[in-house]
């Protein structure tokens, strides 16, 4: 683009795309007119398009015993000097929003406590509310939305003269503090192996009652997590946790009963996955072979176990001169197998010797273990054992 010169702007330097550019933007920094106003990036909510009627974003509000929390997003960046909280109650004779408190710029919370009243319902049984709304405050005390304005219509829109007559809204959210629900009174059962679960079951429902929920963390942790599904009446009044990974594993919990309103009532507590062992083995079966020297060899099978915190499986036979596992003899640990495994070759088994000084085989048996010792004994839990039946024609002569 060729190079224009002051002259043709009845100016006498010559000037190039980039000076003539910079020029026109010291004209709008001097006039102030027409390129933006002192007004511009006084909205930190929207610095492009100065005192939109924003408001901060995300407004919620939580209802409680006589009192209500009124929470709002981070504007994402420099905080405003602080923010207004407004309140409406329906109730009223002449409804309209009032400030009721007021928090610095790095506050996102306000809790009001002033004059609410849990249940209030009209003549016809529908519930009164409690309306809240915020604005922020700037830097030099201007604030938005501009309450003055939003007075004139009743408080909830206006037409904004300015803007070609567009509606702004001030966004607000209602709810009704109420008498909380009773708490829940629960339970815990640790019987099942990596399973928490939490019964409520005879809890007295109220009325106004709407649901419970399930939350949870770990030990020290400040964010619960819900799990699980809302609970309703037609629900069973227990939830089960199968989501451990070893014995003593420990959760914090609360159970939340909710009435119609949102108002909460809180059980917190403390589970621990309980110490139990791990189911027998199933399908525990021998084959034997009888070699040249005199012995034999043996092939173990069974089905793997499916717990979380299994560590493997523990071999064993019986010894001799031992009495019986049934009248409490001892066996011979023989090895152990990790928890993939789930067969194992012996080989060269030497017989036993009866009472009657008849050759025997061996009896084998397996126990499936965990890899959490115990507290108490420090020892890990070991399962029931199963036993392989004796190769056929043996039956009569070992004793079990």
């Amino acid at each position: 683009m060729r190079d224009l010169t002051l002259r043709q702007l009845g100016l006498i330097l010559p000037l190039s795309l980039t000076n003539l550019i910079l020029w026109i933007s010291g004209q709008c920094l001097i006039g102030l007119v027409g390129c933006g106003s002192n007004d511009d990036l006084a909205n930190p909510f929207d610095p492009d398009n100065p005192r939109t009627l924003g408001s901060p974003g995300g407004l919620k509000v939580t209802p409680g015993d006589q009192q209500v929390v009124v929470e709002w997003n981070n504007p994402g960046h420099e905080s405003p000097a602080g923010y207004r909280i407004y309140r409406k109650f329906t109730g009223d004779p002449s409804p309209k929003f009032v400030k009721v408190g007021e928090v610095d710029g790095q506050t996102r919370q306000y809790l009001d406590k002033d004059g609410i009243l849990n249940d209030q319902i009209d003549t016809t049984g529908k519930p009164y509310f409690y309306i809240y709304r915020v604005s922020y405050v700037d830097a030099d005390g201007v604030e938005t939305p501009n309450p003055a304005d939003f007075d004139k219509s009743n408080g909830e829109s206006i037409i904004d003269t300015d803007a070609k007559g567009l509606l702004r809204f001030w966004p607000s959210q209602k709810t009704t503090p109420s008498d909380p629900p009773p708490k829940p009174e629960v339970i815990v059962d640790t019987s099942r192996n990596l399973i928490v679960t939490l019964i409520w079951k005879d809890y007295p429902v109220p009325e106004d009652f709407k649901e419970f929920r399930v939350f949870s963390t770990v030990p020290g942790g400040s964010k619960f997590e819900q799990v699980g599904i809302p609970y309703l009446l037609s629900s069973p009044f227990f939830f089960s946790d199968a989501v451990f990974n070893e014995d003593g594993e420990v959760k914090r919990y609360r159970v939340i009963a909710y009435d119609k309103y949102g108002v909460p009532s809180v059980t917190e507590i403390e589970a621990a996955a309980g110490h139990i062992s791990p189911l027998m083995p199933r399908n525990f079966v021998s084959r034997y072979r009888s070699r040249l020297n005199g012995k034999y060899d043996v092939a173990l099978m069974w089905e793997a176990n499916t717990e979380k915190d299994l560590k493997g499986y523990q071999i064993y036979s019986t010894k001799q001169d031992e009495k019986p596992v049934s009248q409490g003899g001892e066996l011979a640990p023989r090895r152990f197998l990790q928890r993939m495994e789930t067969s194992i070759i012996l080989e060269n088994e030497g017989w036993l010797l009866n009472e009657k000084k008849q050759l025997i085989p061996k009896l084998y048996y397996i126990a499936a273990i965990d890899k959490t010792p115990r507290p108490d004994t420090g020892l890990q839990d070991e399962s029931i054992l199963a036993d392989a039946p004796p190769p056929p024609g043996f039956e009569d002569l070992v004793a079990q």
